[in-house]
């Protein structure tokens, strides 16, 4: 037997490293006093390995080769690896008297401990089968952030912090907001680019945290905000004009703004340099989509040099960003029993209904000009989608003068399946749907973006498609609880359902009925 006393003997089942990866190692260590011991059967390696999904999986095989130097015990098929001070991790090998015993038995002879046994997993059949057995089963509540978080990014204020604010000409010092205004489950406060909602006679009025933006010698980095304040944004926000450079504009390609948080959506993170992170969400019908695409066209499209400066692009390139990575999981609404096979034809036929969205974007907005299609094809060579871009469209003015990208791809499609080693610089990354996209997923996904680049998450957690995935435990949730209080950070949500009254009311239905 180990000597160790552990506080816990926990076995994380498959699904668990795949919501997580190596970082469930650090979510599974003992918080306070004492050590918690984590079990890896051979057999469990084995079935991640041969999964061709499971790259978080695979990350926690190649964490524990990592540590390998760290064995301080290896006997009759057990290997335990000294990982910190707060947690052990024991690999046990087919041949080890585990395949003998049940596994109530075999961590009764091998492990002493406080608390016991008990499974991670939130797939209820694997669950079910443990706790039939009175094996305590949970959830991986290490990887769970409440869905609410999507609310963060536009809280609704108090009428004594707007009469602090009208007493101030519409000026608060951020330490004196919190005191007004405190945040008790928002950890340091109200965060750099969160905004303030109002209700007032004359409707809404706003307010937003700002201060001064400090970055490092290279300008690469942020490195902290000085006088940080809550100021109250000017009614001509109401105007929803948006500002580029010196440059005004009321649309892109025919597309305004339907509500304020539409335009702070695109004007307070997708126009502003200094967001490198810009997260929209909302359901459906509420824009998240529209918008952001025809902003993010707008981006990479090369103006003349006068107008280019007057829009602020910098000194040398043709426009803010090289092009638009897109990036869409292509989980099917109704899950796998909806699933109707490979599609067939080339790569763009089996790519297109993943993409429908931003294909109807497309054709909603004045950029149906051109055909979708031929955003995604390369200007001089053919590409994985198809032959050269349409040699007219070096002609095709787009806003009366501008034109696509001449050396690249307008838009790139990738897949989160092959991201390893790859770095995207000067692109405007969207990341669709990233409520489908599992928290080590999202994570290696935003690791990817490089200098020059800017990220534009959307998602809806109550819009979920991934059986691995729930409301609270998701890619979306998780990036947004990490990066919310990161001073390069936007997050708003979009309320308004802009579809129809049907499609409104569709929202609040519950399917069951009271008779």
């Amino acid at each position: 037997m180990i000597e160790t006393n552990y506080h816990h003997v926990i076995l994380p089942l498959e699904d668990t490293y795949s919501l997580g990866g190596r970082y469930v190692f650090n979510g599974l260590e003992r918080k306070k006093e004492g050590k918690n011991l984590v079990l890896v059967t051979s057999e469990m390696c084995e079935k991640i390995t041969k999964n061709k999904f499971s790259e978080g999986g695979k990350d926690a095989i190649r964490f524990l080769d990592k540590i390998k130097d760290q064995r301080i015990f290896n006997k009759n098929g057990l290997m335990l690896y000294d990982v910190n001070d707060s947690l052990h991790v024991c690999y046990i090998h087919d041949n080890s008297e585990f395949n003998k015993q049940s596994l109530e038995e075999f961590v009764r002879g091998n492990f002493k401990s406080k608390k016991g046994l008990k499974v991670i997993s939130k797939d209820a059949k694997e669950k079910l089968k443990y706790e039939s057995r009175k094996i305590k089963t949970e959830d991986p509540r290490f990887l769970i952030t409440d869905s609410k978080i999507v609310d963060k990014g536009v809280l609704m204020g108090s009428e004594e912090l707007l009469a602090k604010l009208y007493e101030n000409n519409g000026v608060l010092d951020l330490d004196f907001a919190n005191e007004i205004f405190p945040q008790e489950n928002q950890e340091g406060g109200l965060f750099h680019n969160q905004f303030i909602k109002f209700i007032t006679s004359k409707g809404y009025e706003y307010a937003k945290v700002t201060g001064k933006v400090v970055r490092n010698k290279n300008k690469t980095r942020i490195v902290r905000i000085e006088d940080q304040i809550l100021k109250m944004l000017p009614s001509k926000i109401h105007k929803k004009e948006y500002k580029i450079g010196k440059t005004k504009r009321k649309d892109f390609f025919g597309i305004e703004a339907w509500d304020i948080e539409q335009f702070l959506a695109v004007q307070s993170g997708i126009l502003n340099h200094d967001v490198e992170l810009s997260f929209i969400c909302g359901s459906q019908g509420s824009g998240k989509t529209l918008l952001p695409y025809t902003a993010a066209v707008d981006l990479i499209l090369h103006y003349p040099k006068e107008i280019a400066k007057q829009r602020g692009v910098p000194n040398g390139k043709n426009s803010f960003f090289k092009q638009i990575v897109l990036l869409k999981p292509n989980n099917i609404m109704g899950g796998q029993e909806r699933y109707t096979g490979f599609q067939p034809g080339n790569l763009w036929e089996k790519e297109k209904p993943h993409l429908e969205p931003f294909i109807d974007a497309h054709k909603e907005s004045n950029l149906d000009e051109i055909n979708f299609a031929e955003m995604i094809l390369h200007p001089k060579r053919t590409n994985d989608y198809g032959p050269k871009r349409d040699e007219k469209l070096k002609e095709k003015k787009l806003n009366g003068c501008a034109y696509l990208p001449s050396k690249n791809e307008a838009i790139q499609i990738a897949s989160s399946g092959y991201l390893r080693g790859r770095t995207f610089n000067n692109s405007l990354i969207i990341i669709d749907e990233g409520e489908n996209y599992t928290p080590y997923e999202m994570r290696s996904i935003i690791g990817r973006i490089g200098p020059g680049s800017k990220g534009i998450i959307l998602g809806d957690p109550d819009q979920l498609d991934n059986e691995k995935c729930s409301k609270d435990l998701n890619g979306l949730t998780s990036a947004i609880k990490h990066f919310l209080p990161k001073p390069q950070t936007s997050l708003i949500r979009l309320y308004q359902n802009h579809r129809s009254q049907s499609s409104e009311d569709t929202l609040d239905w519950k399917i069951f009925s009271n008779s």
